[in-house]
């Protein structure tokens, strides 16, 4: 007995036999324990499976610290629909001017000149950060999509149709749902899965007041985030 009154309580592991080892739904191998009183078994229940480091799309791997979300991609040929769903603090109208205006833009994604901000206007996006190659894009087309404070889309050259439709969330910010749809080999996917990230951890931190630098930017980070996405098997 126990300075308590009580019988103690000790906790070991079970021996390794086919009773005593079982494997989760995810494969994970789940030990048991076996809890006695003064040695003798009284009950045998499975430990807790280890939690995975991260988990995406059912496989375990470990992602790249970022403030926004992943993307994903579904192709059909050659023909690519990339996906990102994001959250900013920011309300509604913010957000809308960093996706939506002439002064926005560059600060995260590229120089929009012209830009008729409506359905059918014209637009030319002009990115301001260059290729592997040193090449700059620029990529004229239209405005496809127009909802002040709700949706901004535009098909140009090069990049296809980029959709952006915000959801004000009241307290809790502002919910981004970006499409992009191109045509183009499976390395330009992952370019350009990569690149988008790149460019809305840019518009996180223009949303904080930080416009992009283009001066400094180098292609380090891009590396980073299409190597991860490759892992991940986009």
């Amino acid at each position: 007995m126990s300075q308590t009154g009580q019988e103690p309580y000790e906790c070991e592991l079970a021996p390794v036999a086919s009773n005593t080892v079982s494997r989760a739904s995810d494969g994970r191998l789940a030990v048991l324990l076996r809890i006695t009183r003064s040695g003798t078994p009284i009950a045998t229940a499975p430990s807790r499976p280890a939690e995975p480091r991260a988990v995406r799309d059912g496989g375990l791997m470990e992602r790249l610290e970022s403030p926004v979300r992943y993307g994903t991609a579904v192709s059909a040929g050659d023909t690519h629909t990339l996906r990102y769903e994001l959250r900013f603090p920011q309300g509604a109208e913010r957000v809308w001017e960093a996706v939506a205006t002439r002064e926005g833009l560059p600060g995260w994604l590229a120089v929009a000149d012209p830009f008729v901000r409506c359905e059918g206007g014209v637009i030319t996006l002009r990115w301001q950060n260059t290729d592997e190659h040193g090449n700059a894009t620029v990529a004229p087309g239209r405005v496809t999509g127009w909802g002040p404070v709700r949706l901004a889309e535009y098909t140009v050259d090069v990049h296809g149709r980029m959709r952006f439709e915000l959801r004000d969330e009241g307290p809790e910010g502002t919910r981004l749902h970006v499409t992009n749809e191109f045509t183009g080999s499976a390395a330009s996917r992952l370019d350009c899965l990569a690149g988008g990230h790149h460019h809305f951890e840019f518009l996180a931190d223009a949303l904080d007041g930080r416009p992009e630098d283009w001066s400094t930017r180098n292609l380090d980070r891009w590396r980073e985030l299409r190597a991860d996405y490759a892992a991940a098997g986009q």
